[in-house]
C-alpha cells in the first residue's frame, strides 16, 4: 500500500524544502508513523503533511513526549488532538 499520491508528494515539495526532505531519516521517520498509527492516529498522513518536522525528532525523544501528552490529554487525547491538531504546538515546539 502506498502511503503518499502524487498530490501528497506536490503537497510536500511545495511546503518544504529540498534538503529538508532529503535528510529525513527514512528508519526514524517510519517508527514515529507506526507508533502513531499504534496509538489509534488514523489521521497520521495528515500529521505528515502538515507537522513533517516531528518525525525528524529522534523517535525515543518523540514516544516521550508523546506519551507525556497522552496523560495531560486524558483518555479522549485522540478527539482532542483531532479537532484541535495545533495541541502538537505546544508539546513539540513546532
Amino acid at each position: 500500500m502506498k502511503l503518499f499520491d502524487k498530490e501528497d508528494i506536490e503537497q510536500l515539495n511545495e511546503t518544504y524544502d529540498e534538503g529538508f526532505l532529503n535528510n529525513i531519516d527514512f528508519n526514524n521517520f517510519t517508527k514515529i508513523y507506526q507508533y502513531l498509527i499504534s496509538n489509534g492516529i488514523y489521521f497520521a498522513k495528515d500529521l505528515v503533511l502538515e507537522y513533517l518536522n516531528i518525525f525528524v525528532i529522534d523517535y525515543n525523544e518523540f514516544k516521550n513526549i508523546f506519551e507525556k501528552m497522552k496523560n495531560e490529554l486524558g483518555k479522549n487525547y485522540i478527539v482532542k488532538l483531532e479537532d484541535d491538531i495545533t495541541i502538537l504546538n505546544k508539546y513539540f515546539n513546532v
